[in-house]
Order: C-alpha cells, then sequence, then structure tokens
C-alpha cells in the first residue's frame, strides 16, 4: 500500500531530532548564502525540506560498494570452498562492518554527525520504498 506522505511529515517520522534538524539549517543556511548572497527568496525546489532530502540522497552514497563487494567475497569464498554456511558468515561479517564505515565517511563529507546520517539514511530508505 503506497502512503503519500508529505515532505515535512516524512522528515519527522524519520526520527530527525531538533538538533539535527537545526545543524542542518544551519548548513543549509551557510550554503544558501555562498552561492545566492543574503535574502534571495528561493524556488520551492529549494526549500529546506528539499535540502533534507538532497542531504539524504547523499548518504545514501556508496551503499552499492558496500553490498557490491561483500557480496562478492562471499560468492567468492563460496565457489572456492563449496561451504555456503561460511560465505553467509563472510557476508553477514563484511557487510555491517563496510556499512559503518562508508556511513561514517558519509558523515564527515556531509558535514554531520554520524547519529544523523544513519537517519538520514533510514529517510531515504522511505523515499525509495515509494513513501514520497
Amino acid at each position: 500500500m503506497k502512503r503519500d506522505l508529505g515532505k515535512r511529515k516524512l522528515i519527522g517520522v524519520s526520527g530527525l531530532s531538533l538538533d539535527d534538524l537545526l545543524a542542518m539549517r544551519w548548513y543549509y543556511i551557510s550554503n544558501k548564502k555562498k552561492i545566492y548572497g543574503k535574502d534571495v527568496k528561493l524556488n520551492e525546489y529549494e526549500s529546506f525540506p528539499e535540502y533534507v532530502l538532497f542531504i539524504s540522497k547523499e548518504s545514501w552514497r556508496g551503499i552499492l560498494l558496500v553490498i557490491g563487494f561483500s557480496l562478492f567475497f562471499a560468492v567468492y569464498d563460496f565457489y572456492k570452498n563449496d561451504v555456503g554456511m561460511r560465505a553467509l558468515q563472510i557476508f553477514i561479517f563484511l557487510f555491517p562492518l563496510l556499512f559503518l564505515c562508508i556511513m561514517k565517511v558519509n558523515a564527515d563529507s556531509i558535514g554531520v554527525r554520524f547519529k544523523t546520517v544513519m537517519k538520514l539514511f533510514y529517510l531515504r530508505l522511505l523515499v525509495i520504498l515509494n513513501y514520497v
């Protein structure tokens, strides 16, 4: 069942705290001032909820790499040793480790805390599952 939540309501559902939103608002205003200067009226697609959704898309960066590496090493081990359980163990070990590393890199590149990037990842997951 497809639910059509508004962008603001979806941001509220994602679990972002007020501190997270204020930090992102500060980055949003500083980026806006760098590009446009002071007191410029923005279009609807340049609003703060759109910025949060864009940042959530940026937090998703690198996930295909994590899935690909984990799957590649698991399949390689399966074909080499013919033990399915060991290949599953390799995938279960590598995926969270690489996932946490990619999320930390994304947090540093976006300029927000690690906890916020995890919440933004969840927000992007909601967007991908057609909630917007």
